[in-house]
């Protein structure tokens, strides 16, 4: 996250017109199932609860702010007498569109279902695979990968059909054909209202609800671009007898510095405390020294 370019990437990922937001997450996709033995299960369903839960955002809240403060603009800002040749010319969805907001709103679709599709060839990098298993236990187990995560698709598809309906409907009962700048704006509002139903996916991209959706254990890539098991970096451990922790390099694991803490000093006093057979044997030791002086 204190990459800059990864920022600049998540920020694009976020812009709801002319495609950009498809076209950068179908590219995603394709670094995340090439080569197929890096395919990891946790990586693509973190990839379709990222995509779809910032649909909700991009596509649902900016994409309806946006549309808002443009029709108020349009028809309050202006002259009366022009409102009508501006919303030919600057309604929302008409500078965009009608095949771009449908590349957007199929692209969302389908996307979703090709992760889902890659998962029964996924691996699972974030624990240890056991190395015999049969051919009917490895195929229950690539049924359930993934959880709940196709149900929560179908759901999607739902949305999305019904949208489809309601974008039909718009267009037959208004008359208005693919040409007409009105069926570009009816479009818009479409992919709004659908966009707000993958509420749910933006509520399972915070890491307790998506642990509880699919199960997967969390992965991440080392420098070397493996995919490996993450693990949160170890707390810096204070010495208490003055020595220095040991750093140790692992390259399979995400964050490849832990700390090893030096081992504790013990005092005399806390060892007699401990042992009082070795404080007498010291003292008889001690007597010993003085009959000998003498």
């Amino acid at each position: 996250m204190r990459d800059p370019i990864w920022w600049l990437f998540k920020l694009a990922t976020l812009v709801p017109v002319y495609g950009v937001r498809v076209v950068l997450h179908a590219i995603l996709l394709v670094m995340l199932t090439l080569p197929s033995s890096q395919m990891d299960e946790f990586q693509l369903v973190q990839f379709v609860l990222g995509f779809k839960g910032t649909q909700f955002i991009s596509g649902g809240l900016l994409l309806a702010l946006q549309g808002g403060v443009t029709l108020f603009t349009l028809t309050t800002l202006e002259e009366p007498g022009s409102v009508e040749a501006l919303l030919a010319s600057e309604a929302p969805g008409v500078g965009e569109g009608l095949l771009l907001e449908a590349v957007d709103l199929v692209g969302s679709v389908v996307l979703g279902w090709i992760a889902l599709a890659s998962l029964p060839c996924s691996h699972k990098h974030g624990v240890k695979e056991t190395m015999a298993t049969t051919a009917q236990s490895q195929a229950v187990e690539e049924k359930k990968r993934g959880g709940r995560l196709g149900g929560m698709l179908r759901f999607d598809v739902a949305m999305f059909a019904l949208s489809a309906v309601c974008f039909a409907l718009l267009l037959a009962l208004s008359g208005f054909t693919a040409e007409d700048w009105q069926a570009s704006a009816c479009l818009f509002w479409v992919r709004v209202l659908y966009s707000l139903t993958t509420a749910p996916f933006f509520f399972f991209t915070l890491p307790i609800f998506s642990t509880v959706l699919t199960h997967a254990k969390p992965t991440g890539f080392n420098r070397f671009g493996r995919c490996v098991p993450f693990r949160r970096p170890p707390k810096a451990v204070e010495s208490t007898g003055g020595g220095s922790p040991c750093d140790l390099v692992n390259d399979d694991c995400l964050h490849e510095t832990t700390f090893v803490p030096a081992p504790d000093l013990e005092t005399g006093a806390d060892h007699h405390q401990r042992n009082p057979k070795s404080m007498r044997d010291d003292a008889s030791h001690s007597l010993c020294i003085e009959d000998l002086e003498r």
